[in-house]
């Protein structure tokens, strides 16, 4: 390793902008209440955005660590990095959930406020809790959805570096064969969860099949030649915005089984956002999408405590009512209202992403930089301070591939 290789690991800054806007599109799924902004078919089939991550997060592992992870120490300290880059936000966002479900027991004790569900059960439960705090909620246990439920996919994705260092330790993410018998999984596993459940929405029982699938499209992508062409090809600087579109449409249009559609489209406008040469490219490689995609993660993880905590104060001055158009009980207020709202609840969820960032998500990533360096052979202490130098002109998911 030399810091001629480090300046030639690629940077992907158009997906992770695209990162950052998949990342608000989660935030508008969980809107819970009457407004002009949400209900529409596009946004319904926003949860495809986590089938998004998945493949993003396949293709930037694969590219940066295919080749560097050769034996287990390697292994040992990329899968330590992995965990200090979930981690410490993940045990922080589950403590504010326990903190909520506390107040909750005080209200009910000191001031007869009787809440809604009991506090510390159903998908709230201690046995619920252990899962989330050994990260294992995603892998099939639970039966209910609870503490911090977007955190379903971390589980699994964790889960899913394990397996990918074990497959690269063997040799078989350079195998051909591999690959394909990859892709054949990957159809295979999407099709089969869209026909049995007439959607790609499936979280606790078959999320982690649907992680494994998207997450090896990611690797596909990454040790696919013809994806490695496109990369130098000029077809890339016209097809994005036509790819773009269709993901749009399918997404605006699509329901049932139908959805599985989106997947491919999200692999090909994947593969033509990295090359970074159509218009598509530049506006998320803008600073204003950098920024989103910076926080991407922080978004993701922090966006369910806002949502709960509106969802408290509408319940107690509000009623809630069936919303007929997106087929669940929503609090009814006036849309226009809930427009306002809609968007208070968007800049407090960056503004509160963006504290976590720095306060927690960046401090835990350079915490495990630092104890998982101790070890390293000297002859590779220049190039990663060097690495280390660069990451830091880079969105931070992606620097997490330069180490």
């Amino acid at each position: 390793m030399n810091s001629q290789a480090v300046s030639e690991t690629p940077r992907f800054r158009a997906l992770d902008g695209l990162r950052g806007v998949a990342a608000i599109l989660v935030v508008l799924l969980h809107v819970e209440w009457r407004n002009h902004i949400t209900g529409t078919r596009f946004i319904e089939n926003g949860y495809l955005a986590v089938d998004l991550f998945f493949i993003i997060s396949g293709l930037v592992i694969a590219t940066n660590y295919a080749k560097r992870i050769i034996d287990i120490p390697t292994s040992l300290r990329f899968i330590g990095l992995r965990f200090f880059r979930l981690y410490p936000l993940h045990i922080v966002m589950l403590g504010v959930f326990i903190g909520l479900e506390c107040c909750k027991l005080a209200a009910e004790n000191t001031v007869g406020i009787t809440p809604e569900h009991q506090p510390f059960s159903g998908g709230m439960s201690y046995r619920s809790l252990i899962a989330n705090i050994f990260l294992v909620h995603g892998l099939g246990w639970l039966r209910q959805s609870g503490w911090n439920n977007p955190s379903w996919s971390i589980s699994c994705e964790f889960f899913a570096y394990l397996a990918f260092a074990i497959a690269t330790l063997l040799g078989l993410i350079q195998n051909r064969l591999f690959l394909f018998c990859g892709v054949v999984f990957t159809v295979v596993a999407y099709v089969g969860i869209a026909l049995i459940r007439g959607t790609l929405n499936v979280t606790l029982d078959l999320g982690v099949v649907r992680c494994f699938a998207g997450f090896f499209w990611g690797t596909v992508l990454a040790g696919c030649p013809n994806f490695l062409r496109l990369r130098s090809s000029q077809h890339a600087a016209r097809v994005d915005v036509f790819i773009t579109a269709a993901v749009l449409f399918s997404m605006a249009t699509l329901s049932g089984p139908m959805v599985a559609i989106v997947i491919p489209l999200f692999v090909l406008l994947i593969a033509s956002l990295e090359a970074e040469r159509g218009p598509i490219a530049h506006l998320l490689s803008s600073k204003p999408m950098q920024c989103l995609g910076r926080i991407s993660y922080s978004i993701y993880m922090v966006h369910e405590c806002v949502v709960v905590c509106v969802l408290m104060v509408l319940k107690r001055v509000g009623r809630m009512s069936f919303d007929s158009n997106i087929g669940r009980i929503v609090a009814a207020i006036n849309p226009w209202l809930g427009d306002l709202l809609t968007l208070a609840l968007l800049t407090a969820v960056v503004l509160f992403a963006s504290l976590t960032y720095r306060l927690i998500e960046e401090p835990g990533r350079m915490l495990g930089r630092r104890l998982l360096r101790s070890g390293i052979p000297s002859h590779h202490a220049e190039a990663l301070a060097a690495q280390e130098r660069a990451g830091r002109q880079v969105p931070s998911e992606f620097c997490q591939g330069q180490l």
